[in-house]
């Protein structure tokens, strides 16, 4: 009773708490990317519908529209799947 009441409990070595610190790091970078991947998805996608109302005044401008929606979610869709990476890493 006396020997169970004074077990310690296991010390984790530098190495380990560095390890396990990398690892949290990880995780919090591909929950970020993710985060701003949905903003910028969320930015572009209204930026593309735009595009349709501005080609019925101006095609120049729904030519721009177009190309920065373009941007907007291939940047967007590129984060969301770096997050991914990151995370599948480091889990």
């Amino acid at each position: 009773m006396l020997s169970e009441l004074h077990e310690k409990e296991p010390v984790q070595t530098r190495a380990e708490l560095e390890a396990q610190s990398v690892r949290k790091m990880g995780t919090r970078d591909g929950e970020i990317y993710r985060a701003i991947s949905y903003f910028i998805l969320a930015v572009g996608t209204p930026v593309l519908i735009g595009t349709y109302f501005a080609y019925q005044t101006n095609p120049r401008a729904a030519a721009v529209n177009f190309v920065c929606s373009c941007v907007l979610l291939s940047i967007g869709i590129s984060a969301w799947v770096y997050g991914g990476v990151v995370l599948k890493r480091h889990r």
